[in-house]
């Protein structure tokens, strides 16, 4: 797996992570971080299978 993708993947673990602990404080619902998360995990998932981290 490229660099690049695994900062993605850093980034994009953070930035959920983040949301997660600052949604109750944003009035944002729980429901906006999760789906988020699935997305990235599975934007991931694609890259790493389909295109081999290169993506």
């Amino acid at each position: 797996m490229q660099q690049t993708a695994l900062n993605l993947i850093a980034i994009g673990i953070f930035s959920m992570t983040l949301s997660a602990l600052l949604g109750p404080m944003l009035n944002i619902p729980p429901t906006i971080p999760a789906v988020a998360t699935f997305s990235v995990l599975s934007l991931a998932t694609l890259d790493t299978l389909g295109f081999q981290g290169k993506g």
